[in-house]
């Protein structure tokens, strides 16, 4: 599993990393792909800007490719 950190909360705000929309760019061949999606999990956390709580958002497995 690998996990993917899109960007910070400040608060209640979510601010997103420079790179997030490349990161989702990544994501999204990879799924698109039939053979790797098969393989592919991903979790998409949120880490606070002080680093010390994760917050799980979405975990999206992929079982198998219908």
């Amino acid at each position: 599993m690998e996990d993917l950190i899109l960007g910070y909360f400040v608060r209640s705000e979510y601010h997103l990393s420079a790179d997030a929309g490349k990161k989702l760019q990544e994501i999204y061949n990879k799924l698109r792909d039939f053979a790797s999606s098969k393989e592919t999990r991903q979790t998409i956390i949120f880490r606070d800007l002080w680093e010390t709580d994760l917050v799980p958002i979405m975990n999206n497995c992929i079982e198998d490719n219908r």
